[in-house]
């Protein structure tokens, strides 16, 4: 199996498909995300000479969003060999970071359409916009919704690898200095059932903002079911709010 490669992509984002602005550069190549990571992988040269300073619009989907480099990996080409395969980076700006609550509220699968300027040579593209962003796919769940269907076998795979969004109470908090762990139940329910979820990072901001969570808050989590074995959420997130589109189990709106 090969190294994964990153690819990065820098952009500003809009929070639904926007139309073109009057001082839009126009676009010189729409490339889909996997096609456009493949011919980097051949044959870098050629991309470059290809790419390099032109405006590009890439479509393709969520792999993971990033916490340190406030990033969104996007699948790229990737061989039956591969595990990951290549992965594409796009890190908009802070303003625009902030219309998908830190790019928190993203999830695995969405589809985005990003677009900017193709620079270095590299598969990367620079002061980019979101173009179109698709539905969100985070599948809402209570925790007593979640560890049932997470028991029942046949829920249990079309669970794996997907973003799930609940809305919790905590019941003890565990920090260091790379992680932060919680655990979990449904709001105002005593004895129901628990489960964990957690955060790996090196982002000493995101440290700090989840370390100071305590027993008793109720809080909006979204994450990634990456065990069969158990029932937890990897990649967590803290969100202000449901993504949007997502509605949360007893939410009226």
């Amino acid at each position: 199996m090969r190294l994964v490669s990153l690819l990065i992509l820098l952009f500003s984002c809009t929070h639904v498909a926007r139309s073109p602005a009057a001082d839009d550069p126009p676009v010189d190549i729409k490339v889909d995300v996997v096609a456009w990571t493949k011919e980097y992988e051949e044959d870098k040269k050629a991309f470059a000479q290809k790419y390099k300073g032109k405006i590009v619009e890439v479509t393709g989907k969520v792999f993971k969003v990033g916490d340190i480099t406030d990033n969104v990996l996007m699948e790229g080409y990737k061989k039956p060999s591969d595990l990951l395969g290549v992965l594409a980076s796009a890190t908009p700006t802070k303003e625009e970071r902030a219309k998908f609550q830190g790019l928190r509220s993203l999830s695995k699968n969405q589809t985005l359409t990003v677009r900017g300027k193709c620079f270095s040579g590299t598969a990367g593209i620079l002061d980019c916009t979101f173009v179109k962003v698709g539905p969100n796919t985070a599948m809402p769940y209570t925790i007593a919704s979640l560890t049932k269907a997470h028991a029942n076998e046949a829920t249990r795979k079309k669970l794996l690898h997907t973003d799930v969004v609940v809305r919790a109470q905590i019941v003890d908090v565990k920090a260091t200095d790379v992680l932060v762990r919680w655990t979990l139940t449904d709001p105002g329910k005593k004895g129901g059932p628990k489960v964990s979820a957690q955060i790996t990072t090196n982002d000493k901001r995101l440290l700090d903002e989840y370390g100071k969570t305590k027993a008793g808050d109720v809080v909006i989590v979204l994450g990634e079911i990456d065990s069969e074995d158990q029932c937890s959420l990897w990649d967590a997130r803290l969100l202000k709010e449901p993504p949007e589109g997502v509605k949360l189990p007893g939410d009226k709106k």
